[in-house]
């Protein structure tokens, strides 16, 4: 079975060829990955996460999914991963990412199949 996300679906929104050139073709665009791109990355990763294990009755804590997203973090990220602002390290983007998962998570919980598919039918409506 198709799995769409909301990403697939904006992107079939905007641009079906778009759509096709990425999801169907798997046409590679090379750009250089961005310290934002790699933490929206991660967050989607956590995410996928917590919904697909729902799907197998398993409820993860949010330490445990907290922990997940530390050490997909730390897996993944390598030095050429650009910071445009000097500011913040990545350490500090990590901590955003942290921040964003715990919001979402205290804001939609308890998270429940019926509750689920509620939110991604008015998600697709909008």
């Amino acid at each position: 079975m198709t799995i769409y996300s909301y990403s697939r679906l904006k992107c079939f929104q905007q641009c079906p060829q778009k759509y096709k050139f990425q999801y169907i073709d798997r046409i590679k665009i090379s750009q250089e990955e961005t310290v934002e791109l790699f933490l929206g990355k991660r967050i989607h990763e956590t995410l996928e996460k917590l919904y697909k294990d729902l799907q197998f009755r398993e409820n993860n804590t949010p330490e445990d999914l907290l922990k997940f997203l530390q050490y997909e973090w730390r897996k993944n990220w390598n030095d050429s991963i650009k910071i445009v602002n000097k500011k913040n390290s990545a350490e500090d983007y990590l901590s955003m990412a942290m921040q964003f998962f715990t919001h979402y998570y205290q804001q939609y919980k308890p998270f429940n199949l019926e509750n689920t598919f509620i939110s991604s039918s008015i998600v697709t409506a909008i």
